[in-house]
């Protein structure tokens, strides 16, 4: 297994990562406002519902997703 320790693979893509997940979530934020009023109007609060998964490594990990179930 080859290992990939240069300036793009630690530095360049963490930063276009970040920059692209900023853009989309600015993008993102009147879709998710709707969704979030929708949710309120069909069943109340709380909005969001979160859960602990098991991520790499056996980490544990909280997700937040939006609530479509009562």
């Amino acid at each position: 297994m080859k290992k990939y320790n240069g300036i793009y693979n630690r530095k360049i893509k963490r930063i276009m990562g970040l920059i692209l997940a900023i853009l989309l979530f600015v993008f993102l934020i009147p879709f998710y406002l709707i969704v979030s009023v929708a949710i309120i109007i069909d069943s109340g609060f709380p909005v969001f519902y979160s859960a602990e998964r098991g991520g790499y490594r056996g980490k544990i990990f909280k997700i937040f997703k939006f609530r479509t179930m009562v």
